[in-house]
């Protein structure tokens, strides 16, 4: 029989996004300074859109430049969150300690951080007891004299990763190189960090 979190994590389904649905609307036709409002609004919009790219582009590479130079940092012992970056007309760099994990990946992460896994990787679970279990009195009974090896029909699981406080600055200690973190990164994706 297997204990308590060998069967949630037997049963854990990884939570996928939900997708959005597209709604069908009618055209109205409208007066012409509505009309006139609009169009500005719609040009405003492409240029919203077109200097958004803009600042994705440029701030892709002042990003890409930050983390290098905070990995390099971090490496020598001196890790900061935030970087204040230019002299006159400057910009900062801040980055957060919170990341995402696929829990399929941890085969990975487990190969990357080899004994370090269980110090920055915590297991977390979300267990719901099925709608079926409240609305059958058998069943309610049977759950209180404990489950054993029936688990899966009474518990949806759901099973996700998480990096433990401070996981952002103790990375460095737990990986011994920058491809180490380079690959690290593939699997445990970091919160994009703001530029202000």
């Amino acid at each position: 029989m297997d204990n308590f979190k060998d069967a949630i994590k037997k049963q854990a389904k990884v939570k996928k996004p939900s997708s959005k649905k597209e709604s069908m609307v009618s055209i109205d036709t409208v007066p012409d300074n509505i009309q006139n409002s609009i169009t500005g609004y719609n040009k405003a919009v492409k240029n919203k859109k077109t200097a958004e790219a803009e600042m994705k582009i440029l701030g892709s590479e002042i990003t890409n430049f930050a983390r290098k130079h905070q990995d390099k940092e971090a490496f020598n012992g001196n890790y900061r969150k935030s970087y204040k970056l230019g002299e006159s007309n400057s910009v900062k760099f801040v980055t957060s300690d919170k990341f995402s994990i696929d829990p399929e990946d941890e085969a990975e992460i487990k190969k990357i951080l080899k004994k370090n896994f269980s110090s920055y990787i915590e297991e977390k679970f979300k267990v719901n007891i099925k709608p079926e279990v409240f609305e059958n009195e058998d069943l309610q009974k049977e759950f209180m004299e404990l489950i054993g090896d029936r688990f899966n029909e009474f518990f949806e699981t759901e099973l996700s990763l998480a990096t433990v406080k401070d996981f952002d600055q103790n990375i460095y200690q737990a990986v011994s190189n920058q491809d180490s973190l380079d690959e690290l990164r593939i699997f445990i994706k970091q919160n994009k960090p703001a530029l202000k």
